[in-house]
């Protein structure tokens, strides 16, 4: 950690582009000093988090702050900063969430949809729909993940890659599947499991199978082709949704959260369930779990439907 003086500083380049909130400066002003450190950018001394600390000290009239000096190229600094804006003081507003996010797709155009979306609070479609809209990057065919490997855009070339291998060796490891197709063990395990049970790699459709509708008695009908539904990790979803700023900044969004993690059903949770369930609850078990699905289909079908028209 460093001292810088304030008069150093530059503001320019802050992913806070709709300016600062003089009622938070004001909350910094009347606060307990020292406040945490800032972070500035050493080869330029631009302030990456802690404008409004930088502010608060100009009206008490301090010179010198403690600071954490990064280093490095001004576009992964840039990063730095919108990483540390979502998830400290006063959170970025969805607009400049959005902002900040079509600036890393400039920047950064390699990174995945879900990538982006973790660096900047927002969900993978709002950077899906946002990189059409700008035409970022539209001539690559791979895009970097958050664990640091490049996956394909559409993973459906590797997915027949995984089927046709495992048919030519069906006792070979998910790791040497995986490495021989270039995708990942979680992607061949999952192909296996679905060649098992419904003989092809993915849907026919591509994604999910679930259809909805009204089948006349006046109660939603979710058809059995959804258990084939494209994978997803459900962990992974509730670890963003937890770090949304708009569910984690107000009571009724943190209740929802609290409510997910008690209530979500992962895929491994199957093997938990078969064993825990003695053969006389079984029949209570089935009857609960198809009206569960059917209530969570209703829910994936409303918000659908939302989603479309927004």
């Amino acid at each position: 950690m460093s001292v810088v003086k304030v008069s150093d500083l530059l503001a320019e380049g802050s992913p806070r582009s709709s300016g600062l909130n003089n009622a938070h400066i004001e909350r910094m002003v009347a606060a307990d000093w020292p406040l945490p450190p800032i972070i500035v950018h050493e080869p330029t001394m631009r302030i990456l988090d802690g404008l409004h600390r930088v502010a608060a000290a100009v009206c008490k009239g301090i010179d010198q702050l403690d600071a954490h000096l990064i280093s490095g190229p001004i576009d992964a600094a840039f990063v730095i900063a919108v990483q540390a804006n979502i998830s400290n003081g006063l959170p970025l507003t969805f607009a400049e969430r959005r902002a900040a996010a079509a600036k890393i797709l400039v920047t950064h155009p390699e990174w995945s949809d879900r990538t982006i979306g973790s660096t900047t609070g927002l969900s993978a479609k709002v950077i899906s729909r946002l990189r059409c809209s700008t035409d970022a990057d539209t001539q690559s065919n791979t895009r970097l993940g958050k664990d640091g490997r490049f996956r394909p855009v559409d993973p459906s070339d590797g997915r027949r890659r995984v089927a046709e291998l495992l048919e030519q060796m069906p006792s070979a490891s998910l790791r040497t599947i995986a490495r021989a197709a270039g995708v990942s063990p979680g992607t061949v395990r999952n192909v296996r499991g679905r060649m098992t049970r419904y003989g092809f790699p993915e849907s026919p459709t591509g994604g999910a199978e679930a259809d909805v509708s009204n089948g006349g008695s006046g109660e939603m009908q979710f058809t059995t082709g959804a258990v084939a539904e494209k994978s997803v990790d459900a962990t992974a979803v509730l670890a963003v949704l937890s770090r949304d700023p708009a569910l984690r900044m107000s009571e009724s969004g943190r209740d929802f959260l609290r409510w997910l993690h008690a209530h979500t059903v992962r895929f491994d949770d199957g093997t938990m369930i078969a064993t825990a369930v003695p053969d006389h609850c079984v029949s209570h078990v089935i009857e609960l779990a198809r009206h569960c699905s059917v209530s969570w289909a209703t829910i994936a079908h409303d918000l659908q439907q939302r989603n479309e028209a927004s």
